[in-house]
C-alpha cells in the first residue's frame, strides 16, 4: 500500500540521521544529552537540518500520493501506518526541537513544589539532582517563565514521578504519551465526519512534519485529541462537548481558539454557551495556579525583539494578513464556512511571530475540508514550508527567525494561483 511509504521513507531518513551524526561537528555535551537536539551548531546545524528536510520531501511525496488515493484505502492501514511513521520519527538521532526538555523541567519544578511561572536558571540554580541540571541547563540556559495550562503541568508532574525523576524515561514517556494522543485524534476525527473520514485520517495522522513534531514530544496533538474528542461528542451532546472543547485550554491557550473555532462551524448555540463557559474555568483555573505559586513574571522572546529587519518582515506579513483576512470575510459571505475559517487560520498564521512546524496539527483538519478550494493546498504546503524556522536555531541565528517565517509564509500563497481541482 501507499500509505506504507510514509513510514518507510521516514525509517530510511532516521537511518541516515544515525549514519551522518558522527560527522556532524557539534558541542561535546551534545553527546551526554538524552535527547540530541540541534541548536546553534552552525553550519553542521543546517547539514543536519538539511537531512530532516530531505526526509520531509520524500516522505511528503509519498504522504500525497497516499491521499490521492485514500479510497483505495481502509481506515485501519492508514492509523498503523501513522503508528508506524510515528516510531521511525522516534528513532531519529536528533531533534530539531528542545521544548520537551522544558515539559520536563516545568513537571520537575511542580513536583519539588517551585513556581514554574517565573525564569529559572540552571545552574546556579539547582534542579533535582546534577543530571537534570546539566541536561535543563543546557538545553535551555535560561528557562522562560511557564505559559502552559495547569491541567498539562499537573500530567507533567505525574509524569515525572511515575518514572521516579528519571530523566531519559520522562522525556520518553511524553514521547509515547503524544504519540497515542497524534493516532488517537486522527482516528476520532474521521468518526466525526465519516465523509470525510479517511481524508481526514490522511491529510492528518500521514502528515510527516506534523508526525515529525509530534515524536519531538510536542503536545498540540494532546490538546488536538482533546478537541476532537469534544467534537465527536459534541455529535449527540453539544452541551458536554462544548464544555470538553472549551476545558482543553486548561492544557494550552490553542484549545480556547479551536473551540471557537468548533462552535463556528457546528452553529449550536448549546455548543457556543457551554464551550464559552469550559474557557472561563481555564482561564479562572490559570489565574488562581499562577497566584497560588507566587505571581507570573515573564521575560520577553528575543527572536523577533529589538531588530528593525524583524519589524520589515513582520509588517509585510502583516500586508498578507491583510489580503487573507479579506478572503476570509468573503468565504464567510457566501456561506463557506470551512473556506472562511481556513483563510482565518492563515491570517493568524502570517500575524503569530513563532510559526513552528507543530502548529501544523491544527491546518490539517481545515485542509481536508477545503482541499478542492484554493485554501486546501495552501494548508497542506504551510505544515511544509514552516520547516523553514527550524534552520535560524539549527545554525544560531535569532535574527534570520522573521524573514525564514515571511518566506515560508508566502511560498505556499502560490497556491491560491492556481483554479481549484476537484480531488
Amino acid at each position: 500500500m501507499v500509505t506504507a511509504a510514509v513510514p518507510i521513507a521516514i525509517a530510511f531518513g532516521a537511518v541516515m540521521s544515525h549514519v551522518l551524526f558522527p560527522v556532524l561537528h557539534k558541542p561535546d555535551a551534545v553527546l551526554a544529552q538524552p535527547i540530541a537536539v540541534v541548536t546553534a551548531w552552525g553550519w553542521p546545524g543546517v547539514a543536519a537540518w538539511a537531512i530532516y528536510a530531505a526526509t520531509m520531501i520524500v516522505a511528503g511525496t509519498a504522504y500525497w500520493l497516499a491521499v490521492k488515493r485514500i479510497h483505495e484505502t481502509p481506515l485501519v492501514a492508514i492509523l498503523c501506518a501513522s503508528v508506524l511513521a510515528c516510531l521511525a520519527a522516534l528513532a531519529f538521532r536528533f531533534s530539531l526541537s528542545s521544548d520537551v526538555y522544558a515539559y520536563a523541567a516545568y513537571g520537575a519544578l511542580s513536583a519539588t513544589h517551585q513556581n514554574i511561572y517565573v525564569s529559572h536558571t540552571f545552574p546556579p540554580l539547582q534542579l533535582i539532582d546534577a543530571t537534570w541540571t546539566r541536561a535543563i541547563g543546557f538545553e535551555w540556559p535560561s528557562l522562560p517563565a511557564c505559559i502552559y495550562g495547569p491541567a498539562f503541568i499537573a500530567l507533567a508532574r505525574d509524569i515525572v514521578v511515575a518514572t521516579h525523576f528519571d530523566l531519559t524515561r520522562t522525556l520518553l514517556a511524553l514521547r509515547l504519551l503524544e504519540i497515542v494522543a497524534f493516532v488517537s485524534a486522527a482516528g476520532i476525527a474521521a468518526l466525526v465526519a465519516p465523509r470525510h473520514g479517511r481524508l481526514l485520517a490522511t491529510l492528518i495522522g500521514l502528515n510527516p512534519v506534523v508526525i515529525s513534531t509530534v515524536a519531538d514530544g510536542h503536545y498540540d496533538a494532546l490538546v488536538f485529541l482533546v478537541i476532537a474528542v469534544a467534537a465527536y461528542v459534541a455529535l449527540r451532546k453539544p452541551e458536554l462537548g462544548g464544555f470538553l472543547a472549551g476545558a482543553s485550554a486548561l492544557l494550552k491557550a490553542t484549545g480556547a481558539v479551536a473551540t471557537l473555532a468548533l462552535a463556528y462551524v457546528l452553529r449550536d448555540r448549546r455548543f457556543i454557551v457551554w464551550g464559552c463557559a469550559g474557557i472561563a474555568l481555564s482561564i479562572v483555573a490559570q489565574l488562581v495556579a499562577t497566584h497560588v505559586a507566587g505571581g507570573y513574571r515573564t521575560t520577553v522572546a528575543t527572536d523577533l525583539v529589538g531588530w528593525r529587519a524583524a519589524a520589515v518582515a513582520l509588517g509585510i506579513r502583516g500586508l498578507f494578513a491583510l489580503a487573507l483576512a479579506a478572503r476570509a470575510l468573503y468565504n464567510a459571505g457566501i456561506g463557506a464556512r470551512a473556506a472562511a475559517l481556513a483563510a482565518a487560520a492563515l491570517v493568524i498564521w502570517a500575524l503569530y511571530p513563532q510559526d513552528y512546524p507543530w502548529y501544523g496539527v491544527w491546518l490539517l483538519p481545515l485542509a481536508a475540508f477545503t482541499l478542492e478550494q484554493r485554501e486546501g493546498l495552501v494548508l497542506v504546503l504551510l505544515t511544509f514550508s514552516s520547516t523553514l524556522r527550524y534552520v535560524s536555531d539549527a545554525y544560531g541565528f535569532a535574527p534570520a527567525a522573521p524573514w525564514l517565517e515571511l518566506i515560508a509564509l508566502v511560498t505556499p500563497l502560490a497556491g491560491y494561483l492556481r483554479e481549484p481541482r476537484p480531488t
